[in-house]
């Protein structure tokens, strides 16, 4: 079954233990920013062994295996993507996990490994921001049926 907090923890147990490279992002101690979110999605079983990709890719699970959201409604678990679909390949994107409504841990540059940040400004300062939830992470409003409203009128 997914688990949001396995994914979660694939992060956790992996900050200020491994850098940051654009080349050596396969891991075992460096990725960068994208290829965690893939590592730490594979661990909490919403996405396939194997899986891999980028900003880009992940910009392309739109619809599908994430659910673009408001920032007023990110929770514990949900992605963020920094820069332009099409555009964002490469340093031109950036992403990274929700911890709560007001931190989120990603592998950086700037921290040169996985490290926790409070400030949306870690996200970038020069790219736009989107939030996602994945599709079937147990999360409010994940899936792409309409939701019912049931309404209780007196009288």
């Amino acid at each position: 079954m997914p688990s949001i907090e396995n994914m979660i923890a694939w992060m956790q147990a992996r900050k200020g233990k491994v850098t940051y490279s654009m080349t050596s992002r396969m891991g075992p101690s460096s990725y960068d920013c994208s290829s965690s979110v893939f590592f730490a999605m594979i661990a909490g079983g919403f996405l396939s062994a194997g899986s891999m990709g980028n900003t880009e890719t992940l910009f392309g699970m739109s619809g599908t295996k994430l659910k673009e959201i408001s920032r007023g409604d990110v929770q514990r678990g949900d992605i963020f993507i920094s820069g332009t679909p099409g555009g964002s390949a490469g340093s031109d994107g950036h992403t990274g996990i929700f911890l709560s409504n007001g931190s989120f841990i990603h592998c950086s540059y700037t921290h040169n490994g996985i490290a926790v940040d409070t400030n949306d400004a870690y996200m970038s300062t020069r790219l736009p921001h989107h939030f996602y939830r994945i599709v079937g992470s147990g999360l409010a409003n994940t899936d792409s049926k309409p939701q019912m409203v049931t309404l209780n009128v007196d009288g």
